[in-house]
């Protein structure tokens, strides 16, 4: 698909970040101009030599794109009125490591 524009991240982020958002992305010019327009605070990080900078880590977002994706590959048809259930998903499943899906399913029961 390419590389995003600032006008494809505008359309993707509208009114879902808060004031106190900071951008953390790669290189990219767009989401650079992006957070010019916004007047957003940005780091921008070199993906292949500066992944990390203190808190800040691209590792850390490209492993959850990673496994977000794979995921996704086990269900036939992703309804995006549920695709926030799936990140959750994803997120809990990175959370809870090594456990069985029994101690995973006895977990979620016990939260609702």
């Amino acid at each position: 698909m390419g590389a995003p524009s600032s006008d494809d991240l505008d359309s993707a982020y509208a009114g879902y970040l808060c004031e106190s958002v900071i951008l953390v992305t790669d290189a990219s010019t767009a989401a650079r101009k992006y957070a010019e327009d916004k007047e957003l605070p940005i780091i921008q990080l070199k993906s292949k030599t500066e992944s990390r900078q203190g808190k800040y880590n691209l590792q850390k977002v490209n492993n959850l794109h990673s496994s977000f994706k794979q995921d996704l590959r086990g269900y036939n048809g992703v309804s995006t009125i549920y695709l926030e259930n799936y990140a959750n998903l994803t997120i809990f499943r990175q959370e809870t490591p090594g456990i069985t899906v029994l101690a995973r399913a006895s977990l979620l029961t016990d939260k609702l």
